[in-house]
């Protein structure tokens, strides 16, 4: 009691040094601006609250009238070197450096007491005529709040919080602050307005996010010198603030900056809640009488705020929009409404649509959090009762099961019109009572049932038949650059489409070089389309920041940056356990990625173009969004129509052939291949012998080949295959060229027979009739890896005859180890001899006869040993049409320094010391080996949609002699994670580490299980650096695969690893099913 009685004692006093601050006609002769500064990121990524306090210090204002004190707190760091962070400092803005007038141990600027502090402090050492406030950091509207203190976890002032510290500064009844001013997104609400109108006169806020320098403070110089009212003090702040970013936009390419500042007489707030209330009153009679779903499709059809420059959903909306769109139903509530907005903002300055100076919250996008804390929240405002009767109502239906029944035998349909041949959902007639709006998505079908989002768009008409159609006009949205003049497809979102204006985020990576190395840091890039005309234009970038992209004030100069990366992803279509399909943000994703580089220097700019219909098939898919804010999806639609008709897909064709006759014996230079700046010379052949005295004929014949370069940039060439008779030879050339330079190599082919059976005389060639080949030109990357390729030579052919071999004896394995495996019109495969071990491999050889006309290239996709998954690798799989191949399937017999090829570069010796190896999987005798192939086209591979050439071949199966019967010991002991459909997984007892699976296959079917993108958790916390499980597996085989093997050397820290996993079928590419959630312990590695 005594403490409360002094702390009123000491309130009246301060009241009372106070002078009276009623307006006078012609204005304030002082003023105290107190300026609360909770720096966060804002300060600590990007330096702004200094900025800002620096150009407070150059506003040129009079500090006789006008003093500015700052209170510093609740960043990480700080730029200006007399802020510290382990303090709250309080400065006065005056000279060339503010005045430290008191410090404090830090304290959380999300608390009301460190704010009234503030508030008093300045109160009791500067007294003025008049006061103002400015918040300054991050705003996230009424049911979030005010500010985001760094270093007490992010704590905020929310509303009442607010109200709080408000009630307990000397700012009250006829001492109200004569202006507030949020420095901050979002802020510009009825809510907001409502609850500090007992404390402050006017109040200046933005009803969107402020772009990131916030306020441009050089209005203290004007203001300073006027009258400090804060009507005219307020369209001062607005003004600079606007003009300066108009100026801002029209000096830099890549930036629009939004700006919806507006000035209100906070004296007028109760007309605007008390005809709020009214027309509300209405409302809520029209839901008691059946027409919620009309008024939830004109609340969704209003212009919200905070979508554009976060990733949140704040549920904030333009009020005197609302109005318009609800006066078909009250006319005469609504008109009252937007007179009494009109009265209370006095000015307001905006380059957004729809945008009228005051926002309100109506609960409808973020159903989670008004059902876990909003609702209740919102009550205890007590700002318009009426209105929170109405929402308590309108929520309870929002929150309901969905009014009409669109799952199974209601499920929308496709159909077809029969005069136009377009695709279309048709609703029932209870769906379209209850209907509010769709999206369409166009999507490449790349195979099997994986897509890649193309388009989306929010243009779709319901006409009167209840028929949905999408309105694609046949562009979509492309990004260029110099580099990529055709285009990169990116992953957009549609954030808002007014009148044809639609306004897309893009995720983004972006990067550039710093003195500290190369800085990277996500985001999105902000695209804006106008369909009317076509046009394409990016407005600018914002960064996810350290809270998830959930506050504004994230935007930043696009051109500061020098790259931008955009990643591509596919999804699996994805249906529900009653069998309809997910939208596609509910899509099981497939993980791989494609990442384009795009320069900002080099001509970056946005297209709305045609799109290419070539390369895939596409199709429309619908998300339909009923009145309670629930998302259903459509089954897929072809593209239809005459504008939408495909080329057939050109045939595969083979490369021209250039033939040059040669003499072996007389060494010769002849110009193989000139075309683009790159030439390619036969200098001469060489037959040489390893041994000189050996009597038998030469062991190896030598081309030496002269590569030179006269383009503009470093390449890398390679020699892509050589035959010599139709029968491939294994062999290489590499060389790197930079520009404008020449360089020699050999190629190098054996005539003697080799361990691999690929000698000449291994091959059963006795004499040289023709020796292919082909090159291979790349990018050069710095490394020995390829880099990109740019294209290939001709196939040059050299006509010869020469005898060779002679003095060896060509040896064929036993007809019995001549083992058709694969006999198709296209392939023959057999075993070609036993298998057999050296020190460091078990090797099973193969020889493969193409037969056919356009594969030139085979690829072992599954191997199998004793039923377990183990990894061979083919020593070769380049094979020309017409040509036999020798090659090897290999797996390491166990790790070893000996086992691992010498390739000079620590990162890459990395990749090949976790090469799995008999020994690993616990083999000791190889019994039986089952093999999967697949054929393809070297210029298409990795190619997907219309152009994929890839064919997969039937299994294999091969049984060592004497080995039936035997049985391959399998570890399993351990604790059952899953077991689903046959598919089991447990993680193993025997190893300490905790890290090791068993997982059997036991379905028909090849499938991949992979840990679900974005549902993986470390400790209850997002975690995306790896994979916790990634494995192929064959119809029955086991596997022994890692907790986080995907990348062996990153492993997360914490206590326990949460994932979800998707089975997928690998033959047809679709997702079988998802997995639940499955916890494992994490030790350290």
């Amino acid at each position: 009691m005594r403490k409360i009685t002094a702390w009123i004692l000491a309130f009246l006093f301060l009241t009372s040094l106070m002078p009276g601050i009623s307006l006078a006609q012609d204005g304030f002769a002082t003023q105290t601006i107190m300026v609360y500064i909770v720096g966060s990121d804002l300060e600590g990524d990007n330096g702004l609250a200094t900025a800002d306090i620096v150009e407070m210090l150059r506003s040129g204002m009079d500090t006789e009238r006008v003093t500015v004190l700052v209170m510093t707190g609740g960043s990480e760091k700080w730029r200006a070197p007399m802020i510290t962070v382990r303090n709250l400092s309080i400065f006065k803005v005056e000279g060339r450096n503010p005045t430290l007038l008191h410090q404090e141990p830090t304290k959380s600027m999300g608390e009301a007491d460190t704010l009234s502090f503030f508030l008093n402090f300045a109160v009791e050492h500067f007294p003025a005529d008049s006061y103002g406030l400015v918040l300054w950091n991050h705003g996230a509207g009424p049911m979030v709040g005010f500010g985001s203190d760094h270093l007490f976890g992010r704590d905020n002032l929310e509303l009442l919080e607010l109200q709080q510290a408000m009630q307990n500064s000397p700012f009250s009844g006829e001492n109200r602050l004569e202006w507030l001013c949020f420095d901050a997104c979002l802020m510009a609400s009825m809510e907001v307005a409502s609850i500090l109108a007992p404390h402050a006169k006017y109040m200046i806020a933005s009803e969107e996010t402020l772009p990131g320098q916030g306020v441009d403070y050089n209005f203290l110089g004007e203001a300073s010198r006027g009258s400090l009212r804060g009507d005219e003090v307020g369209k001062l702040i607005i003004d600079h603030t606007a003009d300066y970013y108009d100026k801002r936009a029209r000096e830099l390419n890549y930036n629009q900056f939004l700006v919806t500042l507006s000035l209100m007489d906070l004296d007028r707030v109760q007309p605007v809640r008390a005809q709020t209330d009214e027309l509300f009153q209405s409302l809520q009679h029209g839901i008691e009488l059946g027409v919620y779903s009309d008024i939830a499709r004109r609340r969704d059809a209003t212009k919200d705020y905070g979508r554009a420059g976060t990733s949140f959903i704040f549920d904030l909306i333009d009020l005197t929009d609302l109005a318009d769109n609800l006066s078909v139903l009250y006319p005469d509530h609504t008109a009252a409404l937007k007179e009494a907005i009109d009265d209370m903002v006095l000015y307001n300055r905006t380059n957004v649509p729809r945008s009228s100076g005051l926002s309100i919250y109506f609960p409808f996008g973020n159903k989670e959090h008004y059902e876990r804390r909003w609702g209740g929240l919102y009550k205890d405002f007590s700002v318009a009762p009426v209105y929170q009767t109405f929402m308590d109502a309108f929520g309870n239906i929002l929150l309901a099961d969905s009014l009409a029944a669109w799952q199974g035998a209601q499920a929308p349909v496709i159909q077809q019109d029969a005069d136009t041949g377009e695709y279309f959902v048709q609703l029932t007639e209870e769906q379209v009572q209850h209907y509010d709006r769709s999206e369409y998505y166009i999507l490449a079908h790349r195979w099997g049932e994986e897509y890649q989002l193309a388009f989306v768009s929010g243009d779709v008409k319901l006409d009167e038949s209840g028929r949905l159609f999408p309105q694609f006009d046949g562009k979509i949205l492309y990004l260029k650059d110099n580099l990529n003049p055709e285009g990169i497809v990116p992953i957009i979102m549609e954030m808002e489409s007014i009148d044809g204006i639609a306004q897309y985020k893009i995720p983004s990576l972006f990067g550039r070089l710093e003195n500290e190395g190369y800085k990277t840091i996500t985001g999105d890039l902000l695209v804006t389309v106008n369909k009317n005309t076509g046009e394409a234009q990016i407005t600018g970038a914002v960064s996810d920041g350290l809270s998830g992209g959930q506050t504004g004030k994230r935007d930043f100069d696009l051109n500061e940056w020098t790259q931008v990366y955009l990643l591509t992803v596919s999804s699996y279509l994805t249906r529900s356990d009653t069998g309809e399909p997910l939208t596609l943000g509910d899509w099981v994703s497939k993980g791989d990625s494609q990442i384009f580089v795009l320069d900002i220097g080099e001509g970056l700019a946005a297209a709305y173009q045609p799109l290419d219909m070539e390369r895939f098939n596409y199709y429309t898919m619908m998300s339909i969004v009923d009145t309670q804010g629930y998302s259903y999806g459509s089954e897929l639609m072809p593209i239809s129509g005459e504008r939408f008709a495909q080329a057939p897909v050109p045939p595969i064709t083979r490369p021209d052939v250039k033939e040059f006759a040669i003499e072996i014996s007389q060494p010769q230079s002849l110009l193989l291949y000139e075309e683009d700046g790159i030439t390619f010379t036969l200098l001469g052949t060489e037959l040489t012998a390893a041994d000189d005295t050996d009597r038998r004929a030469p062991d190896t014949l030598l081309l030496t080949i002269l590569a030179e370069n006269q383009t503009g940039e470093d390449v890398h060439a390679a020699l892509d295959w050589l035959s010599v008779n139709n029968k491939m030879v294994p062999t290489s050339l590499s060389l790197e060229l930079a520009a404008g330079s020449m360089t020699k190599g050999s190629v190098s082919i054996p005539i003697a027979p080799q361990q691999d059976g690929n000698g000449l005389v291994n091959l059963g060639i006795t004499a040289l009739s023709d020796i292919s080949l082909r090159f291979e030109i790349n990018r050069f990357s710095g490394a020995q890896w390829k880099g990109d390729t740019i294209g290939y030579s001709d196939i040059i052919r050299l006509v010869t005859d020469y005898p060779v071999g002679a003095g060896y004896e060509a040896t064929l394995p036993p007809e019995d180890k001549q083992v058709v495996l694969i006999d198709t019109p296209d392939l023959l495969i057999q075993q070609w001899g036993a298998a057999y071990s050296d020190n460091l491999y078990f090797h099973l050889p193969l020889k493969i006869t193409n037969r056919s006309a356009q594969y030139d290239l085979i690829t072992l996709n599954e191997s199998v040993i004793n039923g377990i998954m183990a990894p061979m690798t083919l020593s070769s799989g380049s094979i020309e049409p017409g040509t036999e191949l020798i090659t090897l399937a290999s797996i390491p017999l166990e790790h070893s320094e000996f086992g691992i090829p010498d390739i000079g570069q620590a990162a890459l010796y990395d990749m090949f010391k976790y090469m799995t190896s008999l020994k690993d999987l616990g083999i000791e005798q190889v019994q039986r080996v089952q093999l999967r192939f697949a054929l393809d086209v070297k210029e298409r591979r990795g190619m997907v949609g219309r152009f994929s050439a890839l064919e997969l071949l039937p299994p294999i199966t091969l049984q060592a002699a004497g080995t039936a019967g035997l049985n391959q010991p399998l570890d399993t002991k351990g604790q059952l994670l899953y077991n689903h459909q046959g598919v089991q997984i447990v993680l193993l007892d025997s190893d300490p580490e905790g890290r090791s699976f068993y997982i059997f296959n036991g379905s028909p079917a090849t499938i991949h299980l992979r840990s679900t993108i974005g549902r993986v958790k470390v400790d209850g916390q997002p975690y995306a650096d790896n994979y916790p499980l990634y494995i192929t597996l064959s119809p029955g085989a086991s596997a022994y695969p890692k907790l986080f093997g995907y990348v062996p050397d990153i492993w997360p820290s914490g206590k326990e690893v949460s994932f979800y996993f998707d089975v997928i079928d690998a033959d047809y590419n679709r997702l079988l099913r998802q997995s639940d959630e499955i916890t494992v312990p994490l030790h350290s590695k």
